[in-house]
């Protein structure tokens, strides 16, 4: 049985485009406070979680949540899982006062229910697909309300539904490892049944592991289908790898070298706005121990 509870006292300060006529400036303070509770049990061949917290937030008031999940050992290979809940987000200073802001948006309050199995035949290999559904009241999105000036604003969608299956892979032998995932959602305002935007229907995730003693080194190929954007474009899919490598040559003192879009790609997470290509980084490490 656990149990805790959160204070915090959020002041933010800011000020975009000083000068400008889209010149945006505010300063907030917000206070929060949040108490939970949460008990588990574990059992010979079942675990049961059940959790529950109360959050109030100055500008909208109180709110209580619960999540629950049970797991169930089918055998010595075998796990079945099954989980549900429910969710608060309220909207930061930047959603209601920056720049595209709006102070009237509304807190997101959802709805989870997720289902899971998974299948480890040895303690090298294992699978595992999932299943989940996220019904959520007052989704913030950006909307484009000036299409000629090109001006976006936070706004809450009534009602959207996001559906998705994910199949994940891990394979171990010696110091190697190997990831792999893919998945399929459809994320729908289901208020007018048409697709959120910016939101690819397919991604998938390919990792390769390496580590012995001091070093290690990673391989990484994050893939994203086609996405939807506002005025029905339809931005294309992308393929990023990234590699890197590390070091510890002194106990604690770690120097890595990583590399990301290696490849150089060019792509867009939203239309009209390019995104960094190749990065290289070096940095230098010190972990107390």
């Amino acid at each position: 049985l656990a149990a805790g509870a959160v204070a915090a006292d959020e002041d933010t300060h800011s000020l975009v485009g000083g000068g400008m006529p889209w010149e945006t400036r505010y300063d907030e303070r917000t206070r929060t406070t949040l108490a939970w509770v949460q008990d588990q049990w574990h059992g010979a061949t079942q675990d049961l979680l059940l959790a529950a917290s109360l959050q109030h937030h100055e500008a909208y008031g109180s709110r209580a949540n619960w999540n629950a999940e049970y797991v169930h050992r089918l055998g010595t290979a075998w796990r079945a899982s099954v989980a549900a809940g429910t969710a608060f987000h309220a909207p930061d200073s930047t959603d209601r006062f920056g720049y595209g802001g709006n102070p009237a948006l509304k807190p997101e309050q959802s709805r989870q229910a997720q289902a899971g199995l998974a299948w480890q035949p040895s303690g090298a290999i294992s699978w595992r697909l999932d299943a989940y559904e996220n019904r959520i009241d007052g989704l913030i999105d950006l909307a484009l309300v000036d299409p000629v000036n090109f001006i976006y604003q936070a706004q809450n969608v009534e009602r959207a539904r996001i559906r998705a299956i994910e199949l994940g892979f891990d394979a171990r032998q010696g110091p190697w490892q190997l990831l792999a995932s893919v998945d399929s959602q459809e994320a729908r305002d289901t208020t007018n049944e048409s697709l959120l935007l910016r939101r690819a229907r397919f991604n998938s995730n390919l990792a390769l592991r390496y580590a012995a003693g001091r070093f290690a080194c990673d391989a990484a190929l994050q893939s994203a289908g086609p996405r939807p954007d506002y005025g029905g474009v339809m931005m294309g899919g992308y393929s990023l790898l990234s590699v890197g490598a590390h070091y510890e040559f002194l106990p604690g003192l770690v120097l890595g070298l990583r590399l990301d879009n290696a490849l150089d790609r060019r792509y867009e997470l939203a239309s009209g706005y390019r995104t960094p290509g190749r990065d290289l980084r070096l940095a230098l490490r010190y972990r107390l121990r």
